[in-house]
């Protein structure tokens, strides 16, 4: 806008100039306006040229600043989950697929499985930030605590049952990271909780790298740092099916997910959290999946969960579930890869769906079994 007025100042002065010049206009002392004429047509153009220079190295540089998006409060907040890793596929136009991922060891990161594809294609190369508070340091290379991976195709691992990429069900993936990471203050490790979580309902924390709404660096949208305090559901209930115990109406409930039910005036997740941890004592009980239509309280079936792609934090009524793979459940299958727990700190009511079958299912079947030999001896 102040290029675009200078712009016309500059054209109406060079009208008058030489008007005056040419004797158009007749005014005494006139080799003196003359004079006056140049030196600030001059100033003027010289103006104009220094405005279009900048502006033009400014917006080719995508706009090369954080200008003050990342305060000191964002820096103690990644500290405090300085297990968060930013989780990038490299796109057309120089642009990245942003995701969230917890780093359960210094060389392994747990994320979403559908966060390892693109327009339904697995990437040769993935990439991982640690102790970066937003994309935009990623951008413009501006950070001094952050360490970076390349991960190759052949060190990234989804669960064998997961059907890219819509589907929720067995929605985990693993990457390999070599070398390690660096512990530092900005980049430390959380483990696998290894046990459901406590309560029917719990209050748990998730940080990820949600877009930020209405935030914009140059063309692209904010991607930081943030954390949420959610009330989430151990298993998830489904509003509208109902069941019926002893004639008591209840809302059926899904296994496998820890669910968070929005509100209006609940903090939004969206794209950019996907693959985050939701934590409770700093333990890892569920990966972000998905945020489901309203049609699931309808169905309640697990066939019909659709995963839906949004682009940016959304309170869209239809959009009413945010749903978290709960890792309670493929505790075995993650922990084959990471070896972050002994055996005996995971709870018998877990890993029973990781394809490795927990001591819970080894009893229950042994026990049928001897009740069906002796029912066969009688």
């Amino acid at each position: 806008q102040i290029s675009s007025l200078v712009f016309l100042s500059y054209n109406w002065y060079s009208f008058y100039c030489l008007n005056l010049m040419f004797n158009i206009i007749q005014i005494p002392r006139l080799s003196y306006v003359s004079g006056v004429c140049l030196r600030m047509l001059a100033v003027i153009v010289l103006l104009h040229v220094c405005l279009e220079t900048c502006c033009y190295a400014q917006e080719s540089a995508g706009l090369n600043s954080t200008r003050g998006h990342i305060t000191a409060h964002d820096r103690a907040l990644q500290k405090n989950f300085s297990s968060l890793v930013m989780v990038t596929l490299a796109l057309k136009g120089g642009t990245h697929q942003i995701c969230s991922g917890t780093l359960i060891t210094p060389s392994w990161v747990l994320t979403a499985g559908h966060c390892l594809f693109s327009d339904g294609k697995r990437l040769p190369n993935i990439q991982v930030h640690a102790g970066v508070v937003s994309y935009q340091e990623i951008v413009e290379k501006n950070t001094k605590n952050s360490q970076t991976r390349v991960v190759r195709l052949n060190a990234t691992y989804l669960h064998p049952d997961y059907k890219c990429c819509e589907s929720l069900v067995n929605d985990f993936g693993l990457l390999q990271i070599k070398p390690k990471f660096n512990l530092t203050d900005t980049v430390s490790t959380t483990n696998l909780a290894g046990k459901p979580l406590g309560g029917e309902k719990e209050i748990c924390m998730l940080a990820g790298y949600g877009a930020q709404k209405g935030q914009m660096f140059g063309k692209l949208k904010i991607h930081k740092i943030s954390s949420k305090r959610l009330l989430t559901y151990k298993e998830c209930p489904c509003k509208w099916a109902k069941r019926k115990i002893w004639s008591v109406s209840s809302p059926k409930k899904t296994k496998d997910y820890l669910c968070r039910i929005n509100q209006e005036d609940d903090q939004p997740l969206g794209y950019g959290d996907y693959g985050a941890a939701i934590m409770k004592s700093k333990q890892v009980y569920g990966v972000f999946s998905s945020i489901l239509h309203e049609s699931f309280h309808k169905s309640c079936s697990l066939k019909t969960f659709p995963r839906e792609e949004i682009l940016i934090h959304s309170k869209t009524e239809k959009l009413t579930t945010a749903v978290f793979s709960d890792t309670c459940r493929y505790v075995n299958w993650i922990n084959k890869y990471t070896h972050s727990l002994n055996p005996e700190d995971i709870d018998s009511d877990c890993g029973n769906r990781g394809r490795l079958l927990s001591p819970s299912v080894l009893t229950t079947v042994l026990v049928f079994l001897n009740i069906l030999i002796f029912l066969m001896q009688n």
